[in-house]
């Protein structure tokens, strides 16, 4: 376990240090790490969740990525990380968010049994509140894994969820009635001049 443990906290210097959203270059893998939904609509103040899967895994021992997003348009919901049970209950698991990033790693606790993730099932769910009104990402980057060994493990990424923001109803007509307003207090403002009486002779 205590292998596992320093296997994973090396795991996040190097996930920090790639640019590209992917430590390793070469051809598709099959292993995917995948972001759910793709799409995701709501209001102002809405509350949703991101789901993070490991798909087609062969040889993953250990796991480290980033969840990218735009603080203008949504924000994290602290502490809202919770790990799904594909690298088992024992798992040792890291999470640190700061500004518009949430930086995640999870780790198989090494045991004679199982040295390696098989498969396919949920690493992570995440929740977001949204905050602006204007269309944006929420994106998988600097991901990195290897396998029981420390050498690396080639994973793809999916496409970034777009998340489309709008206001409440009830923001909306709040902006009309202030906008009808205006426009009253505007209309209110011209008077007539009064008329010039004629001098009786």
């Amino acid at each position: 376990m205590r292998r596992a443990l320093i296997l994973l906290i090396c795991l996040f210097p190097l996930a920090c240090d790639d640019d590209d959203g992917n430590g390793i270059t070469g051809p598709e893998p099959g292993t995917r790490l995948v972001l759910s939904p793709v799409q995701i609509d709501a209001a102002v103040g809405t509350e949703f969740t991101q789901t993070v899967t490991l798909e087609n895994s062969v040889d993953v021992f250990g796991l480290t990525f980033d969840v990218v997003f735009d603080t203008m348009v949504v924000s994290f919901v602290e502490d809202s990380v919770e790990f799904g049970d594909l690298f088992g209950e024992d798992a040792l698991t890291m999470s640190v968010a700061e500004g518009g990033r949430v930086s995640l790693g999870v780790s198989l606790a090494q045991t004679p049994d199982v040295d390696q993730v098989a498969g396919s099932g949920e690493v992570a769910n995440l929740s977001f509140t949204v905050v602006g009104t204007r269309e944006s990402e929420i994106s998988l980057q600097s991901v990195v894994a290897i396998d029981e060994a420390g050498e690396p493990v080639l994973v793809a990424v999916s496409d970034p969820t777009t998340v489309r923001a709008t206001m409440q109803p009830w923001c909306v007509l709040k902006r009309l009635s202030r906008r009808e307003g205006s426009m009253l207090q505007r209309s209110s403002g011209w008077k007539s001049r009064p008329g010039r009486r004629r001098s009786a002779g």
